[in-house]
């Protein structure tokens, strides 16, 4: 016996109307702000690290 299921009210449209939901379209990611946080690690060259290291 299965559990009777609710009916929805709002559909897709409804709900972007009502601003409940929002579909975005692209993705911001601020690069310069990152590099400079941790201009500490992050830099223009390839760099190694002194000594020998076993992983």
């Amino acid at each position: 016996m299965s559990t009777p299921r609710g009916i929805n009210l709002l559909g897709r449209d409804d709900s972007v109307d009502f601003g409940l939901i929002m579909r975005i379209h692209t993705a911001r990611l601020e690069t310069e702000s990152i590099i400079e946080k941790y201009s500490d690690v992050l830099g223009e060259e390839i760099g190694c690290i002194p000594g020998e290291y076993e992983i």
